[in-house]
């Protein structure tokens, strides 16, 4: 409390009596630390901005609904938005605003024995970042004020070293009893991994802090000692001003101030993953020009890894939503230029897979739609007036569904099921299990590099 005491602003903060106005309050002081710098000038002028806020605020109050604010005591969870083998980024939430404070350790005791790391923001989330730390080795950390639980996480290795990961997509965790995701949850703690990737869709509205309290608080079951990395959804958003409480959730290192794109590196692989959205009030399914441009220059400086690509929406698909020609002819032949091994998508809530070009010397593509991690089934497909599925699945080279070239060619197999992905990278093979939630294996192939 020394540290409010000395500041002026935050003493204001603090005697409001809404909780919710309170909390509004502290950010905009935190905003207004960050853009400035203090001096008599500055004062002046930031409290004369600070009353009139003040008044404007307290009349708007009564008339609409309170702005997004959090206000629950979730994770902690990981994501990087930095070199995986020198840092991590811990990020949980707390009821009423503070200052984060987490301490941490190469030792399995307590972990206050020899580092602690603070964040000076006070708010409701927090999110510090350390840094400095030894690739391939085990860190211990707690958050002091979330309890006395101690969390391991381990750094990426140095050089070319086997690993594993896991992906889900389309969670849409919901209010109410046991969901597919306590399932999956379940049966991925029996499984070594790295590091989680969601295809997108992880709430059922972005707009709602419920939402994402409701998936939070089972993310972090594993998310406490495994980097989450996404793609973000359109339940993410849900409406466009929205994404900015994907960013606050998922503090990525975006390549775009506006965005929601970025890449990163593990071990022999290269992680690239779009925004599908980045095109605002446009009805087409185009990526702007500026994240195709990144794109391009991205895959080009990677071209001695394995490429994952990671997108939302899925260019290939025989189900609920069909194929996407925009970004097939957008993006596809992309992928087939620089010769990226795996495109990961969600959107679509069942299984399916695509391996296009898999006859030339490099392997091909292959495309994967999961989209089955809690969100409603896709059913409606076996119904539909056009192209229905005649059952549960989908394999072309029996029973193709629909006539177009794609399908006829590269679709390998379909199916309307709850499910995860486990991925496994040894150096020049991949090895891909889609596993239903009953332990069972949907698909199971190799790629070599």
């Amino acid at each position: 409390m020394k540290i409010i005491a000395n500041n002026t602003f935050l003493r204001i903060a603090i005697l409001i009596p809404c909780s919710k106005l309170r909390i509004f309050f502290t950010r905009v002081i935190n905003n207004i630390y960050k853009r400035s710098v203090f001096s008599k000038k500055f004062l002046k002028v930031s409290f004369v901005e600070l009353i009139t806020l003040t008044s404007f605020t307290f009349i708007i109050s009564f008339l609409t609904i309170p702005p997004f604010i959090y206000q629950y005591n979730d994770g902690p969870y990981l994501i990087w938005n930095d070199d995986p083998k020198t840092t991590i980024t811990i990020i949980w939430t707390t009821k009423e605003p503070e200052f984060g404070e987490l301490q941490y350790s190469k030792y399995g005791g307590p972990p206050h024995q020899e580092k602690t790391a603070r964040d000076f923001n006070y708010d409701t989330i927090h999110i510090i970042k350390l840094t400095n730390l030894k690739p391939g080795t085990k860190y211990f950390y707690n958050i002091p004020s979330l309890g006395e639980k101690i969390h391991v996480f381990k750094t990426a290795p140095e050089g070319t070293k086997s690993f594993n990961f896991m992906l889900v997509g389309d969670i849409r965790q919901t209010t109410g009893e046991r969901s597919i995701y306590d399932e999956i949850n379940e049966l991925i703690r029996d499984y070594d991994y790295n590091f989680f990737i969601s295809a997108g869709d992880n709430v059922q509205g972005g707009n709602r802090a419920r939402s994402w309290h409701d998936f939070l608080q089972i993310m972090t079951e594993q998310g406490k000692n495994h980097p989450y990395m996404s793609s973000i959804g359109n339940h993410d958003i849900k409406r466009k001003e929205n994404c900015v409480n994907f960013n606050d959730f998922f503090p990525y290192d975006y390549a775009s101030p506006s965005h929601y794109y970025y890449s990163f590196d593990y071990s022999n692989a290269h992680f690239i993953v779009l925004d599908t959205f980045d095109l605002d009030n446009s009805k087409d399914e185009y990526l702007s020009d500026e994240q195709i441009s990144w794109l391009r220059e991205d895959l080009d400086i990677n071209q001695d890894k394995w490429l994952f690509v990671l997108i939302y929406k899925p260019p290939y698909s025989t189900a609920y939503h069909n194929m996407n020609y925009d970004l097939i002819s957008q993006l596809c032949p992309i992928f087939y230029q620089y010769e990226v091994d795996v495109v990961i998508s969600g959107h679509e809530h069942n299984f399916e897979s695509f391996w296009t070009n898999r006859t030339e010397d490099w392997g091909g593509t292959l495309y994967l739609i999961s989209g089955g991690g809690g969100a409603p089934i896709h059913s409606e497909i076996l119904y539909r007036p056009k192209n229905p599925w005649k059952h549960i699945w989908h394999n072309a080279s029996l029973e193709p569904y629909q006539n177009d070239y794609i399908t006829l060619h590269d679709q390998l197999y379909g199916e309307l099921i709850y499910h995860f992905v486990y991925f496994e990278v040894n150096h020049d093979t991949l090895h891909i299990q889609a596993i239903r939630i009953d332990g069972s294996i949907i698909q199971d192939l190799y790629l070599k590099k």
